[in-house]
């Protein structure tokens, strides 16, 4: 089970990807460890899968890696969503 992540950036600004931060605490995460590396700064999708059941918070950055040069900016708005995904069932009446 996995979840498919998507997001915007304002393309005027260069740069070299994004980096994609996971946790099962709401801002707690670990900059040094993200779960994806994106070095394509068109590509605005992740798949993360294979994950067991549990609540989950994601987070993302942009980052510009040139000249020796490590630039990141601040973590995303976050979002958060459990495994398994809950099931809607249809509630029938008793005169349906």
């Amino acid at each position: 089970m996995g979840f498919k992540l998507a997001w915007d950036y304002d393309s005027n600004i260069p740069i070299t990807g994004y980096r994609l931060y996971m946790s099962n605490k709401t801002a707690t995460y670990d900059s040094n460890s993200p779960v994806q590396i994106i070095r394509d700064p068109n590509t605005k999708l992740a798949t993360i899968s294979g994950l067991p059941n549990n609540i989950y918070f994601f987070v993302v950055t942009a980052f510009k890696d040139a000249n020796d040069v490590f630039i990141e900016s601040e973590f995303s708005n976050e979002v958060n969503s459990f495994l398994p995904q809950p099931t809607i069932r249809k509630c029938i009446g008793m005169n349906e």
